[in-house]
């Protein structure tokens, strides 16, 4: 799969983007590489944030005891239908 790009023109403070040259940038790895992988890196958070945020709205004081216990039952369950009872 291709992925399209738009190019950007952006202004950064010197000293960030020399930070970011040498802490972030892997080897190999072109400065437009960098940047998207850690753009990628913060859009994802900020949705994994979104989400557990809409979790606390939802669940103020966190999955009930019987929730809890109907969680690990199935993760048992579905441990033991993998890889055979737990020993």
């Amino acid at each position: 799969m291709s992925r399209t790009t738009t190019k950007v023109s952006i202004s950064l403070p010197t000293e960030l983007l020399a930070a970011a040259d040498q802490l972030l940038t892997r080897e190999g790895e072109g400065r437009s590489a960098t940047i998207a992988r850690v753009l990628q890196a913060a859009v994802q958070a900020a949705r994994d944030a979104k989400i557990d945020a809409e979790y606390e709205r939802a669940f103020p004081n966190g999955p009930s005891e019987a929730e809890q216990a109907a969680v690990r039952s199935r993760s048992n369950a579905a441990y033991r239908s993998v890889h055979g009872p737990r020993r």
